[in-house]
């Protein structure tokens, strides 16, 4: 997998998708969403444009050896950058807490929020929000095999079985 940021303005019609990954992501927790827009895409030409990216950019290695490519870098995006949709993958405790507490990410995505329609997280992604992006999201979606954690955790993030 790929993912490339295009300039903005270049598809007004297009709502921007950005699926942030991690090294130690969960594979699936990246691929499942990527694989439905781009389903809902041929539905719907050029409804999404999707973006992959991770605190450093580039390279992303998954939690089961297989690399995402060519991540962009959370950097890359402008401070007022208008998003449609973020979804923060999950990944191990060890991976999360790099991700949250080394990389940023939460910081990033508290940032983002402000310009963001919908935020949501897949499976342990909640605890990226928990991070820093709590106070700006109000409804987060998670795996239930971690509701019992993200409930311990997550107090003030209302949370819908998934």
């Amino acid at each position: 997998m790929s993912a490339n940021v295009q300039p903005a303005g270049t598809d007004p019609v297009s709502r921007h998708i950005v699926i942030v990954a991690f090294d130690g992501v969960e594979a699936i927790d990246v691929t499942g969403p990527a694989s439905a827009f781009a389903k809902a895409s041929l539905a719907v030409p050029a409804a999404y444009r999707l973006t992959v990216a991770s605190p450093h950019g580039g390279n992303v290695n998954t939690s089961a050896g297989l690399a995402i490519a060519a991540t962009a870098s959370l950097g890359a995006f402008g401070e007022s950058h208008d998003f449609d949709t973020i979804i923060v993958a999950g990944g191990e405790e060890a991976a999360l807490r790099r991700a949250v507490i080394d990389d940023g990410a939460a910081q990033w995505v508290a940032r983002a929020a402000a310009h963001t329609r919908r935020i949501a997280s897949v499976c342990t992604g909640a605890f990226v929000l928990r991070g820093g992006a709590e106070s700006q999201v109000s409804r987060s979606l998670h795996f239930a095999a971690r509701r019992d954690i993200a409930g311990a955790r997550c107090d003030r993030v209302d949370r819908e079985p998934s």
